[in-house]
């Protein structure tokens, strides 16, 4: 029908407004209609900015089937809510992950073409990196604004669950991986578990009310924690399998690694005996609150008893906070009784104490 491309095609473009992005939105979405009167009738409400249109979007996403509405906003929150971008095999795992899965297999996987299809033109995948984004950088704009209070309330504390989840899958059961081998073999079978081990943290520092009962059962696993630090260390670290990973890392551990307050609290209230747990190093949870300079978890081992028979004593730990500038560290040590030795006067553990 001429007369109907021509009506297409000056309604677009004076929609638009110029701005190419919305005019290709336009014209994906009209190509969706059925029949000439479905576009008709579509061109008379185009809307005539990029909020709008994703609102548009967002509409046509909720009102597909039950399950690919769903589908849609999950991509999409993992998209614009992920601490990275993904690929798409990570994604293909994400949104797979509920709080009974135990596996992802080879036939659980949703194509990319239905990753892409049931975010109604929000989504794309980049060619090159194979990283699945949102077309353009206003989306992201879209969903940290208003988007993201319309849609995505949950979103933090869906991703947190899911990245906790993921680590206690059948597959990571064994814990520590001894060689370079099996741990590369375990990271490209199981393609989310470096997002999954780097970030499950950062989630759940932006959760109000953390979820408890899915991180106490990982924190209580000592062979997956161990796996976890395995994991986060050398993403962050390493391009290989670390040069050494400590081969028992407790979840007391990563509380103070991580400096989370709340759930040490909680394990130490559950298991008083993991203030005293010892990594493969000898190291307890102490030494790492130290390390990391988290106050708020060293004051709270410390009253929990964590300064009996403590590397705190050791002044080469003291001396390493202060020459570190961690001298709010050293004084609270200091304060615990740690013994300065025969320092000289004038170092930095010393004004600490002075402090």
């Amino acid at each position: 029908d001429p007369e109907l491309c021509d009506i297409v095609k000056q309604t677009v473009r004076n929609s638009a407004k110029g701005m190419f992005l919305l005019a290709q939105l336009h014209l994906e979405s009209l190509a969706n209609k059925q029949t000439p009167n479905d576009v008709r009738q579509a061109v008379r409400t185009l809307p005539t900015s990029l909020p709008k249109k994703y609102d548009e979007l967002m509409d046509r996403i909720g009102s597909q089937n039950e399950d690919d509405a769903q589908l849609g906003k999950k991509v999409l929150s993992w998209i614009s809510h992920a601490k990275r971008p993904l690929t798409v095999p990570e994604m293909q795992h994400a949104v797979k992950i509920e709080s009974t899965t135990t596996r992802i297999e080879k036939f659980d996987l949703i194509s990319q073409d239905i990753l892409v299809s049931v975010c109604a033109g929000i989504a794309t995948v980049d060619k090159e990196s194979n990283i699945i984004r949102l077309v353009h950088y206003s989306a992201q704009e879209y969903f940290q604004n208003t988007g993201s209070q319309k849609f995505f309330q949950d979103s933090q504390q869906e991703l947190a669950n899911a990245c906790l989840t993921y680590p206690l899958f059948d597959n990571f059961a064994n814990g520590h991986c001894r060689s370079v081998e099996a741990f590369r073999s375990l990271r490209q079978e199981n393609v989310l578990l470096d997002y999954a081990d780097c970030h499950w943290v950062d989630h759940l520092r932006e959760i109000t009310e953390p979820i408890m009962e899915v991180a106490l059962t990982f924190l209580q696993d000592t062979a997956r924690t161990t796996l976890s630090y395995q994991v986060m260390k050398n993403s962050y670290q390493y391009g290989g399998l670390a040069p050494y990973s400590p081969r028992l890392v407790t979840g007391p551990h990563l509380c103070a690694y991580f400096g989370l307050h709340s759930l040490a609290s909680k394990m130490l209230e559950m298991h008083q005996a993991g203030i005293d747990a010892e990594d493969s190093d000898g190291h307890k949870p102490i030494v790492f609150a130290v390390v990391r300079r988290h106050e708020d978890v060293i004051k709270l081992l410390l009253g929990k008893g964590a300064s009996e028979n403590s590397p705190i004593v050791d002044p080469g730990l003291l001396s390493y906070a202060a020459s570190y500038g961690h001298l709010a560290v050293a004084k609270l040590l200091i304060e615990e009784g740690a013994d300065l030795g025969g320092v000289p006067i004038g170092t930095p553990l010393t004004i600490a104490a002075e402090m």
